[in-house]
């Protein structure tokens, strides 16, 4: 059982911990699973909080367990002019980088997240640098895992093919099955960008931002289909996000995430 002032420092040090990680409530909720009212609690010192939670805390904000439970920092008494690290040792060969993982994908959409949630304004460059980042790094990404993100970002899974079906493809038509991961990517991108997956967007709301952007239906009686649409307004829809000029039935939707 903590005391009070065991749980204001663990309240305290969870709060630190969240904000040095670039985290909203929201963020760090989708990162644990711990709901965004809870963390609040927590970091209000109102509710004690379990080690089980304490461990999935550290790790979606990369500090230790024993900290947020009150140690002190290791590296508090740091010298001034640290010693240099020792050279790796020599190899004949070097060996290539890791791929990256799935936690560094969902690691860099948190950034984009919280960007997103207090406006674009000021940090344009660093959301579209860090787009660049997490669609290379789900270029990595196998259809499981690339599945698993999409689901987690609350992309309807029954409106792309499932992983085993990707799979397939990458073995028997590589340049299909690429194009599969291809669109899922770039819906990841939307969620992260805009709040929200394209595909729930109301058709019409879409076909607006085509028109006020210039853009010419793909047929004699409009767009021929929603996922035609889609791909035409998509970098329209994305530039007015980043610049804060989103119509107000959409802008709603940024914060859906």
């Amino acid at each position: 059982m903590h005391t009070d002032d065991d749980t204001a420092l663990i309240a305290e040090r969870i709060k630190r911990a969240r904000t040095e990680a670039g985290m909203s409530r929201k963020a760090l909720s989708d990162a644990t699973g711990i709901s965004a009212r809870t963390i609040e609690r927590i970091e209000n010192g109102e509710q004690e909080v379990t080690v089980q939670r304490v461990k999935l805390l550290a790790t979606a904000t990369g500090k230790s367990a024993a900290w947020l439970q009150g140690d002190e920092e290791p590296d508090e008494a740091v010298d001034d002019f640290p010693a240099p690290a020792p050279k790796p040792a020599p190899s004949r060969r070097s060996e290539p980088p890791a791929p990256p993982t799935v936690a560094d994908v969902y690691a860099s959409l948190r950034v984009i997240d919280t960007l997103r949630s207090e406006g674009f304004d000021g940090t344009i460059r660093q959301a579209m640098a860090t787009c660049d980042q997490v669609r290379s790094m789900l270029a990595y990404q196998e259809p499981a895992a690339l599945v698993e993100i999409a689901n987690s970002r609350g992309i309807d899974r029954t409106t792309f093919p499932k992983a085993r079906e990707i799979q397939e493809r990458l073995e028997n038509e590589p340049e299909t099955g690429q194009q599969d991961c291809a669109a899922i990517q770039e819906r990841i991108i939307d969620t992260a960008i805009l709040g929200v997956d394209l595909h729930v967007v109301a058709p019409k709301a879409l076909q607006d931002i085509a028109k006020a952007a210039g853009l010419e239906s793909d047929g004699w009686l409009g767009w021929s289909n929603d996922d035609v649409l889609i791909e035409a307004v998509r970098p329209a829809v994305r530039r007015m996000a980043l610049a804060d000029q989103l119509p107000d039935d959409l802008r709603d939707f940024m914060y859906a995430l």
